[in-house]
């Protein structure tokens, strides 16, 4: 089974409970509607599954109009600043128990799998001046080091 065919399979009664309760727009009123957070909850499972940035997603959703309408994304897709404007709106908690519900549907149907991911990182402060890091400007790969 393919992801689009398990996209439609998925139960989003409660995502959709969940993720409809952080906004107030209210269709009728004043105000931009919002894209539909649906849509854009699948849309992040989405570039994870395919291993997609932000800019990644939006020009994918750009050219295929199989995927924006399987998103629910009826007039435009929405653009990459559309993403954090949604993960901020939503935050960490809410991100986390929806995206759980849904990837607990997925693995369930054997579209993902639920696998232990390790990542070891170390925070580096920089700022645009940072004469240290003069080397991530030069294009040749084979010299790192000006």
């Amino acid at each position: 089974m393919g992801i689009a065919q398990a996209f439609k399979g998925l139960d989003l009664s409660r995502a959709k409970e969940i993720l409809f309760s952080k906004y107030k727009y209210t269709q009728g009123k004043p105000g931009r509607p919002p894209n539909n957070p649906v849509g854009m909850i699948l849309s992040i499972v989405l570039m994870l599954a395919k291993d997609y940035s932000t800019r990644d997603i939006e020009a994918f959703l750009k050219r295929d109009k199989f995927w924006r309408r399987l998103l629910g994304f009826k007039k435009k897709e929405p653009d990459h600043t559309s993403f954090s404007d949604f993960l901020s709106r939503i935050g960490v908690e809410t991100f986390a128990e929806v995206f759980k519900i849904l990837l607990q549907q997925l693995v369930d149907m054997g579209v993902m799998q639920s696998d232990i991911v390790a990542v070891d990182s170390t925070i580096v402060l920089a700022t645009r001046n940072d004469q240290d890091a003069r080397w991530t400007k030069i294009r040749n790969k084979e010299n790192f080091w000006v």
